[in-house]
């Protein structure tokens, strides 16, 4: 055979061998625990998807609530404050839809201002959504916390202004 018939068969033998391996990359997303992994892509190219969660404290809400009842001028706590309640809000969001939707997190906590066991019944509304409790216990001078009250969807941001307070029944004191 001649130098260049040999080249010639030697560089279409290399051909026909390397052509195939770089033609059959699959591009996708090659992170098993991105939301968009593709068990079929052999190179990655750059469109994993992975869920990150960012929670943004809003400003502190501040409410009083007062004992209005008379009741035959035998309530020692009638018009007084008796119970001062902080609603603390963040608003959670996600960097794809695909990770979630993003919402307004409400959390109340709850401080008795007297010197007795105080329990009583009402709701937190929001507008879009209610939350009530029948018995909201506080011992003396301490604290409740009343939990994760509203998941609200929201798009941008929160604002605690529209969360009402409504007492339900009277206090009871013990």
């Amino acid at each position: 055979k001649t130098p260049l018939l040999s080249s010639i068969v030697i560089i279409i033998l290399v051909s026909l061998l390397v052509i195939p391996f770089n033609a059959c990359k699959n591009p996708g997303c090659t992170d098993m625990n991105a939301l968009n992994y593709n068990s079929t892509a052999d190179e990655d190219d750059g469109t994993c998807i992975s869920c990150q969660t960012k929670s943004t404290e809003e400003p502190k809400s501040n409410g009083l609530i007062g004992d209005n009842n008379y009741n035959g001028g035998t309530n020692p706590y009638y018009d007084s404050i008796i119970v001062q309640y902080s609603m603390y809000t963040y608003f959670i969001s996600y960097n794809s839809p695909k990770c979630g939707t993003s919402n307004c997190s409400v959390t109340v906590v709850a401080h008795n201002l007297v010197g007795k066991t105080i329990t009583f019944s009402g709701n937190f509304a929001s507008g879009l959504k209610d939350t009530f409790f029948n018995s909201i216990t506080i011992p003396p001078y301490g604290e409740a916390n009343l939990g994760v009250l509203f998941s609200i969807p929201s798009t941008t941001a929160c604002s605690n202004t529209f969360i009402n307070f409504n007492q339900l029944g009277y206090f009871t004191y013990h």
